[in-house]
């Protein structure tokens, strides 16, 4: 075992290491939220040790995270090695060749900053190898534990989080061949393709729990600055989503003099135009602010202007190609309008579908009766399917890592609709009140007031399902 590093005292420091081309700088990607190193698809891409400041905290202290080059011929340096009397200086003080030694090499640079810069090492391993399949994890170990830092693995690639039975077969597989292992203190899953912050917050506990107790104190105050930061773009980002919902709620169009002909299809169009805007808006502004690149991609897959029959609001026959969101809210769009989800002001179906002309007409006059005219609006089905539709789209943003590269749409895992819905149905009585409410509401922002700590209860308790440790950094 080497001495403990002399570093600043306000300074902590992880290592990063692996066997190589397991995804070290990927990681690192993803949790320094923004590109470092070089990635490709073969063995020694990182040559050299990286040094990368990770977070700061107001009152000086550092966390620096130093991305290594991958371990190489593991089981060769471990022999090497075993005869020695001073293993660890043997190794640092070794005469390697980075071209035809690659291997050694390699693992000697990683090795040299574990003894010198250290305080806890971060060690990946691909989940989804067998561990008894990955001979290198015992030369690995074995060299990491003559250094004497403390390890914490981390499980890279784990399986897709709803297959839970795999995913846990997996991480119990690692757990008990790691635990032949002194060294390891500790064990887990952080991707670096599907991570969540919440993961990151666990990520700097468990650092926290492997630290000397004249460490912990610059550990903690770390702690406090990552969890504030944090939180702030969780508070803005729940603002985002009740803004983006207070507006659609809101949201109303006139329907001008001459039925159910161009001027109701423009209605319609300028209603969902809005709709597709505002959800793009939202889904970029949580990419900026999570640290991402890229551009969401919400798209309208049909033209309105078939909708201009005369004695009907919508053709059945073409009711099924009405433009609606991508990802969720293509279905509830049209879905809503075979119901009669855009809905007259005052509560009175927009003619549904066995609505003509006579029922629009009759419709405006009762309007105009009331003192108003008839106008189009959003129904309540429509705005609640809206608010999971956003939903999954927050959490699709909070848990994507860099490992994937720049922002692509993709489709929601089927757990992740079903734990949100599940969270809508719990408070269903509150959204449907707000809808009905934001239709007499005097401003947006009365509306915004009233949303915001339900879709943030919503989120809240949709994270602490995936991740339990959520209730406790939220």
């Amino acid at each position: 075992m080497t001495d403990t590093p002399g570093t600043d005292p306000r300074t902590l420091t992880l290592s990063l290491v692996s066997h190589t081309n397991v995804g070290k700088t990927t990681l690192a990607r993803t949790l320094l939220r923004r590109e470092v190193g070089e990635v490709l698809d073969q063995a020694h891409v990182t040559v050299e040790n990286q040094r990368h400041e990770l977070l700061s905290a107001p009152t000086g202290e550092r966390l620096v995270l130093w991305d290594t080059p991958g371990f190489g011929d593991s089981a060769r340096l471990s022999r090497r090695l075993r005869d020695e009397p001073d293993p660890v200086r043997a190794l640092l003080e070794g005469s390697f060749d980075p071209q035809s030694e690659a291997g050694l090499y390699c693992s000697q640079q990683a090795a040299r900053n574990i003894a010198e810069e250290a305080d806890v090492v971060l060690y990946l391993v691909n989940a989804s190898e067998w561990p008894e399949e990955a001979g290198y994890v015992t030369g690995e170990m074995e060299v990491l534990g003559w250094i004497g830092r403390p390890v914490l693995v981390l499980l890279n690639q784990v399986s897709a989080a709803q297959d839970a039975g795999v995913r846990e077969a997996e991480i119990a597989r690692w757990r008990q061949h790691l635990a032949q292992f002194p060294c390891v203190k500790g064990l887990l899953s952080l991707d670096a393709f599907t991570r969540c912050w919440v993961q990151e917050g666990v990520l700097f506990e468990r650092v926290h729990a492997l630290l000397p107790e004249d460490r912990k104190d610059t550990c903690a105050a770390l702690l406090r600055a990552w969890r504030d930061a944090q939180l702030g773009v969780f508070r803005e980002s729940m603002e985002i989503l009740a803004r983006t919902l207070a507006a659609t709620a809101a949201d109303r169009e006139t329907i001008v003099e001459g039925g159910w002909g161009n001027d109701a299809g423009q209605v319609r169009r300028k209603l969902a135009t809005r709709l597709e805007d505002r959800t793009k808006t939202a889904q970029d502004q949580w990419i900026r602010l999570h640290g991402l690149e890229g551009r969401a991609a919400v798209e309208f897959r049909a033209e309105l202007n078939d909708y201009r029959g005369a004695k009907l609001l919508v053709d059945p026959k073409r009711a099924g190609t009405i433009g609606g969101i991508a990802s969720g809210l293509l279905g509830g769009l049209a879905a809503d309008v075979m119901a009669g989800g855009l809905t007259l002001g005052g509560g009175m179906l927009a003619g549904a579908l066995l609505g003509g002309f006579g029922s629009f007409k009759a419709a405006r006059m009762f309007q105009k009766a009331r003192g108003g005219e008839p106008e189009l609006s959003w129904s309540d089905p429509l705005l609640t399917r809206t608010v999971e539709e956003l939903v999954l789209r927050y959490l699709a943003v909070s848990h994507h890592g860099r490992g994937r590269g720049r922002w692509k749409d993709r489709e929601h895992p089927d757990y992740w609709r079903t734990a949100v819905r599940k969270a809508l149905e719990d408070r269903a009585t509150w959204f449907n009140a707000t809808w009905k409410e934001a239709r007499g509401a005097a401003s947006v922002a009365e509306v915004d007031e009233r949303l915001q700590p339900l879709v943030t209860g919503v989120v809240r308790e949709v994270l602490t399902d995936f991740h339990p440790e959520a209730d406790r950094l939220l």
